[in-house]
């Protein structure tokens, strides 16, 4: 675990926090009175180790993992992420994350931003530090908050995710698309989509389905004629 100013954060990526939690689930169905068996598990000769003891350390301080001593067991919370009802697995990666309060704090500073050259200056005014420990440790918390912040933005922008299908209807409002919109206007068609890779890709998706049903229309409509 480490520590800027009074607070800590895990040394152990969202990712990879996740992936031990799969681990503990697929190897040992979530639930074991034998450390070492979890240990082992995530790939260590015992429960000694310092390596080990570090990621069960973040895996708490995540609250994926309840339990002392000999019993341990995978939480509510870590249930949540690999066995997600509808809507659920976003809410409870942003509970995860949010349980570090560096990275809530950190996150309504910048307002979802990424982090710019001014960084340290921020990481300072929140933690109290000293500006020289600020600027020197800036780039590592920068690192770890960039990849927190992938996964606050995955849920958070999810514009094809909150309606079955996308607009497809001309729009005569006039008003020109964010910068971070793309719009395109094909022959009367006007879509709007988030400049995001995953946002892309529904579209493509979306627009195949479409195209797929209209060809199956037609082939029908040939077939009674």
């Amino acid at each position: 675990m480490s520590k800027i100013g009074n607070y800590e954060y895990p040394d152990l990526r969202v990712s990879d926090a996740i992936d031990l939690a799969k681990k503990f689930h697929e190897k040992l169905n979530g639930t074991t009175q034998s450390p070492d068996a979890l240990a082992g598990a995530w790939g260590h000769s015992s429960a000694k180790s310092g390596t080990f003891l570090v990621k069960l350390g973040a895996m708490r301080k995540y609250g994926l993992i309840d339990g002392r001593g000999q019993s341990l067991a995978l939480s509510s919370l870590a249930e949540k992420i690999l066995f997600p009802k509808k809507d659920e697995y976003d809410v409870a990666v942003k509970e995860m994350i949010f349980k570090i309060d560096i990275w809530k704090k950190l996150y309504e500073r910048l307002n979802g931003k990424e982090p710019d050259s001014n960084f340290w200056i921020i990481l300072q005014e929140i933690t109290n530090i000293d500006r020289a420990t600020a600027n020197a440790e800036a780039d590592k918390i920068s690192k770890f908050y960039k990849d927190v912040l992938s996964y606050l933005k995955a849920g958070d922008t999810k514009m094809f995710n909150q309606s079955p299908t996308p607009n497809l209807e001309p729009d005569y409002s006039g008003s020109m698309p964010s910068a971070d919109i793309h719009k395109i206007d094909f022959e009367g068609i006007l879509m709007r989509i988030p400049k995001e890779h995953n946002s892309i890709d529904t579209a493509i998706e979306l627009l195949q389905m479409l195209k797929k049903k209209e060809s199956t229309r037609q082939t029908s409509k040939s077939k009674k004629e």
